[in-house]
């Protein structure tokens, strides 16, 4: 996943100087308080935040969850891996296919569908499929982070507004995130079983996919101004 998360920042980084030409020489541009102001901005920061808690907390526990599910420690440990490699794939390819659409909505119900997949799968339990589950894993939390990032670049319509709904949705969002892997952990300890937390994690994808859906609005015809 650090490899997917540097990969989604260099391709959003490459997609905010192809929007102007090139690299800006400017200064910071200041704060832009407007931005809290804007549904918009406030749906990229809740996909940037559920995405990262859903991120954090599989990092953290999936090889946990893996081992109740009747996989070894060490192939839980490659599984884990396999995520981290899927990932990649859609780190580099969601903000290409992103920019080439006016709307980002189906594309970002995409992503999020592949870790519901991914996230079924796990709670069906047992030894077979797990490589599979992992991968679909990977590829949506892999495109939800560069979707995320993209997004911040989309939906700004000046540097200075990018920059702060860059920094609105990373300060928000990651604070949300933290709590991920703590309250994960704090079910299972409560429940004695990994069930009821991948449940709850199941059941974030529906606000996940409602942000992404809102901030996925026609560029042409919105932007966080």
């Amino acid at each position: 996943m650090l490899a997917a998360a540097v990969l989604a920042v260099v391709a959003a980084r490459h997609l905010r100087f192809s929007r102007t030409g090139v690299a800006s020489t400017e200064p910071a541009p200041r704060w832009q308080p407007e931005v809290l102001r804007s549904p918009t901005a406030w749906a990229v920061t809740g996909f940037m935040g559920i995405q990262s808690l859903l991120a954090y907390s599989l990092i953290a526990w999936l090889p946990s969850i893996y081992r109740e599910r009747g996989v070894t420690a060490e192939r839980s440990g490659l599984l884990l891996t396999v995520l981290s490699i899927s990932s990649i794939l859609t780190a580099l390819t969601v903000p290409v296919v992103a920019t080439r659409l006016r709307r980002q909505r189906l594309l970002a119900v995409a992503v999020v569908g592949l870790s519901m997949a991914g996230l079924l799968g796990v709670l069906a339990g047992g030894v077979g499929g797990a490589v599979v589950w992992a991968v679909l894993l990977g590829l949506g939390q892999g495109g939800q982070l560069s979707l995320t990032l993209t997004l911040v670049n989309l939906r700004a319509a000046t540097a200075a507004m990018t920059t702060s709904l860059s920094t609105m949705a990373q300060s928000i969002g990651y604070l949300v995130a933290a709590v991920g892997p703590v309250a994960t952990g704090a079910i299972r300890g409560a429940t004695g079983s990994w069930t009821p937390a991948l449940l709850a994690l199941l059941l974030l994808l529906l606000p996940l996919g409602i942000c992404g859906w809102i901030g996925g609005v026609d560029v042409a015809r919105t932007e966080v101004v």
